[in-house]
């Protein structure tokens, strides 16, 4: 009989997430989309290309990240001391969807730390887009000026050149 290979901290964390994953495509169809990834493999992939770009650092808010430890038992409890829920850490690495809905795919999947996760689902895509928007507009209008002032400079200078 084979041995049973023990898998990493890291890699439990994936699978167990992918099991997850697959219980919300399967039990909240509406909210979460579709899966594109076929195996736990895939999604452990996934994260491995993610981890090589940004290391353990959240890819939207640079905080690092810990692979949360949910197989650890809780303590012992006293009788009739209510069951404690799992602790989470707003450090803790979380699955998410950058556009909620849209599905589990490759390019819409993404780990980030569970407080920005947690927090994210109180913006609305059409605030997000609000940023976006704002943002894309202020850059153009940053470079637009920065690029008038970089022609303004040239003339100045080429002027100075004829002077002397």
């Amino acid at each position: 009989m084979p041995k049973k290979r023990k898998y990493s901290l890291e890699e439990r964390y994936i699978r167990k997430t992918y099991s997850n994953m697959l219980w919300r495509v399967n039990n909240e169809k509406e909210l979460v989309g579709i899966i594109e990834f076929k195996n736990p493999e895939q999604l452990l992939k996934h994260w491995y290309f993610q981890k090589e770009k940004f290391g353990m650092k959240c890819p939207y808010t640079g905080v690092e990240m810990i692979v949360p430890d949910i197989f650890k038992k809780n303590e012992k409890r006293k009788e009739g001391e209510p069951r404690r829920k799992r602790q989470y850490k707003d450090n803790n690495m979380a699955v998410d969807q950058i556009w909620p809905g849209k599905g589990y795919t490759f390019m819409n999947t993404v780990f980030c730390s569970y407080r920005f996760n947690r927090n994210k689902g109180s913006i609305t895509p059409d605030g997000c887009q609000a940023v976006i928007d704002l943002y894309y507009q202020r850059t153009k209008m940053y470079l637009q000026n920065n690029l008038i002032l970089d022609k303004k400079q040239k003339i100045i200078e080429s002027e100075i050149d004829t002077i002397e």
